[in-house]
């Protein structure tokens, strides 16, 4: 298929990262991110993956970003949303 093709000819950034499956800690901060994420998708009144994708939640557990530079660094993660949910992601990422 198509989506099969685009998906092997184009590489993954961080193939380690991504083959390495995400430890308790990681999997811990993903359900914390998630059930923020709700809160903020009911507070907007709009679905959860309109906040954020479920790839860059489990990106964000992996990272565990604290600073403003760190958190663009996740992919997904791009000016406006680091403006708008970044304090809040990085406090939940240094608990």
């Amino acid at each position: 298929s198509s989506q099969a093709a685009r998906m092997s000819s184009s590489p993954k950034p961080s193939v380690a990262k991504a083959a390495a499956a995400p430890g308790p800690e990681a999997a811990a901060l993903e359900e914390k991110l998630r059930v923020w994420r709700l809160a903020e998708a009911k507070e907007y009144g709009v679905p959860a993956f309109c906040i954020m994708g479920n790839s860059t939640m489990r990106e964000l557990a992996m990272e565990r970003p604290r600073t403003m530079d760190e958190l663009i660094a996740v992919k997904g993660i791009g000016q406006a949303k680091a403006e708008k949910f970044g304090a809040a992601i990085c406090r939940i990422c240094a608990e």
